[in-house]
């Protein structure tokens, strides 16, 4: 009987350890679907940017951006530098990246990448906290956002190695100007 015990304990164990790793493996599929269908979702959008008359095309597009989806707004901002021949390293994870949205290199220079959605000025801490990043990890860095940079987080940046890219910038960026 006690053999009989031991080999029901050891068939409930396999069970359980089968049924945790099916949990994580479809867990990290759905993670990769999402990832597509964001990536996916960002090539619609710049065909919808196109549509825009172009005498109001760059108030519309920062006023859609602020609207979307932020994973998906990172996702845009790595396809358009993929477009412009930059090599893009995409994140594996939304969130808990580290403050890093993904990497970009041309001309053996890598950036690091942050996307911010905002409706008003940009948060100076969120700034200061790139700063810092990029210069733990001795790379310069692109703060790219869909707000308003005011003249505290201008000052911030001047003799960085960070940039500010919004606005019009952004719309460069995106190849829609």
């Amino acid at each position: 009987m006690n053999i009989d015990f031991k080999i029901l304990a050891l068939t409930f164990l396999l069970i359980v350890l089968l049924v945790v790793v099916r949990y994580f493996s479809r867990q990290n599929s759905r993670k990769k679907r999402r990832h597509r269908k964001n990536i996916q979702t960002t090539f619609t959008l710049l065909e919808k940017f196109q549509s825009f008359p172009p005498e109001s095309r760059e108030p519309k597009i920062l006023a859609y951006l602020r609207k979307i989806d932020p994973y998906v707004f990172e996702e845009l901002l790595l396809t358009a530098f993929q477009n412009k021949g930059f090599k893009i390293q995409r994140g594996t994870r939304y969130s808990g990246d580290g403050g890093v949205d993904g990497q970009v290199s041309k001309d053996d220079i890598n950036y690091l990448i942050q996307a911010k959605r905002y409706r008003g000025y940009v948060n100076k801490d969120h700034v200061k906290q790139f700063i810092l990043l990029a210069n733990q990890r001795r790379c310069p860095g692109m703060f790219i956002h869909t707000g308003r940079t005011g003249k505290g987080v201008r000052e911030l940046v001047y003799g960085t190695n960070v940039q500010i890219i919004s606005g019009s910038k952004l719309i460069q960026l995106l190849g829609l100007d």
